[in-house]
Formats: C-alpha cells, structure tokens, sequence
C-alpha cells in the first residue's frame, strides 16, 4: 500500500504501529507534524488527533470495532533487515550456490546463533557464525526454522 493510500485509512482514535526508535516507553508528546499521542513499548501509538504525518514507517493500523480492536493495514515485514542482508550476504558470497538452508539456533548456554548449511554434491557441511545473546539480531527469524536464501531475500 502506497504512502498516501496508507494516509487515508488512518482515522481519529487508531492504534497504528510504527518504528518509531528514539521514543521514551510510557511517555506523552505531541508532534510537532500535528499529532498528539500517547505512546506505548516504543512501537504503539494511539493516535488522539490526526494532522498530517510522514507514513512510510507504518507497520499496522487497528481499529476498535464492537467486538474489540481489528486489523485495518498490516505491512508485510521482510525477515531479515538491511544490515543482517548485507551480512549474510556477504558471507556467503564465495559459496552462495551451495547454500541449501540458513537457520537460527539455539546453543546449550542459550544464546543463539545462525547456521548456513551447505551440499556439495554428497557432502553436507554447516558453518555456524558468532552466537549472540537472544532477541538482540535476526529477531524476525523463527528458531531452528530452515529458510532458504528466497525467503531471506538474499538471491
């Protein structure tokens, strides 16, 4: 949905979710773009007066309806953001028509990591890359889900 297509679905009284990264949790303000808000987590805002805003970082806008809150817009997300793709891309750049399966995993000291399996022919072989503490990298990626490079939008 295109930007302005996006603007004319947003109504008075909406919670819309967007990236909104230098946002204080729990704060109140008002934009200086005409909207007042009361945000919630980072990533909630319910919206109390509409203006006019820049929307292309809208993820979804919810409606309250009598049977509670329903989905109005809900942006497709892609797995992998751009620096995790020019990562894993650059990685498997020697050897990427031998990249069968790219996962997440989780070791027994419970951090995770990314694994890039490879066939050759009859040989399997998998490289695990540097472990990271939980939910801090590839946080769209599912545990121990086998994506291929089409998936991840690294073809």
């Amino acid at each position: 949905m295109k930007k302005e297509e996006i603007k004319n679905q947003i109504q008075v009284g909406d919670r819309v979710t967007r990236i909104k990264v230098s946002v204080e949790v729990g704060s109140y303000r008002g934009y200086g773009l005409g909207f007042k808000t009361k945000e919630v987590r980072d990533k909630v805002i319910e919206i109390v007066t509409k203006d006019n805003e820049d929307y292309k970082d809208v993820l979804k806008i919810e409606r309250i309806g009598q049977n509670g809150w329903y989905t109005v817009y809900e942006k497709e997300t892609e797995i992998l953001d751009e620096v995790e793709k020019e990562y894993l891309s650059a990685v498997i750049k020697p050897f990427r028509n031998k990249v069968t399966s790219i996962s997440k995993k989780e070791d027994y000291a419970r951090k995770e990591y990314i694994r890039i399996t490879l066939f050759e022919k009859i040989n399997k072989e998998d490289i695990n890359l540097p472990d990271f503490k939980p939910g801090t990298m590839y946080k769209n990626m599912k545990l121990e889900k086998r994506y291929t490079l089409k998936e991840l939008g690294l073809e």
